[in-house]
């Protein structure tokens, strides 16, 4: 990425995860990263409700991270070549129920029982950190998370961390020293030193 080359996500007409745009020209110059594992006949509006999800790339610029909301996945891609792998969450989550035939087509339809896997990420140059809820959808506060999974760029798992309380973001110091958070109902900016 540069000051005029951006990486692009969410677009909701597109059949991809990824688009680097064109700043200067407005314009889409490549699209990448397939949507898989999902019904062939699943509406393309869909697909971006059903691949809700958060990227950040890499400091280096040369990877991305990105954590699903309704999947217990991270997915990690290489911005060079394209190729991604998938981490699975120890948190086995199965959310292909809610894919529901509606005047004849497939949609994604969160019903109170679906679940929340990752609300957030934040990377640094070592590792991959996502806070994970596990909470049905229509749990109060679901969009809270206790848990915090600390991969590596390969993928391996590093640590878990069991919070105390629920936080909805996370923010790294550079030197994978302190996790920052905010305490919703205190209002108290808390941290954990690693």
């Amino acid at each position: 990425m540069t000051e005029s080359k951006i990486l692009g996500s969410l677009m909701n007409e597109s059949a991809f995860k990824f688009q680097f745009i064109d700043l200067e020209q407005n314009i889409i110059t490549k699209e990448f990263g397939e949507f898989y594992k999902y019904p062939d006949n699943l509406e393309q509006s869909t697909l971006q409700s059903y691949f809700q999800r958060k990227s950040m790339v890499k400091p280096d610029k040369e990877l991305v991270a990105t954590a699903y909301r309704w999947h217990n996945a991270i997915e990690i891609t290489d911005l060079r070549d394209f190729s991604s792998k998938i981490i699975y969450s120890p948190d086995r989550v199965q959310n292909e129920n809610d894919i529901i035939e509606y005047d004849g087509k497939l949609i994604f339809d969160r019903s109170g029982t679906t679940k929340k896997c990752y609300n957030d990420i934040f990377v640094t140059d070592n590792f991959i950190f996502a806070i994970f809820s596990g909470l049905e959808d229509d749990t109060p506060n679901s969009g809270f998370c206790k848990t915090i999974h600390i991969y590596d760029w390969e993928g391996n798992p590093i640590k878990q961390i069991n919070l105390d309380r629920g936080i909805m973001s996370i923010s790294v110091t550079s030197d994978d020293s302190r996790i920052y958070s905010f305490d919703i109902d205190t209002g108290e900016l808390i941290y954990i030193d690693l």
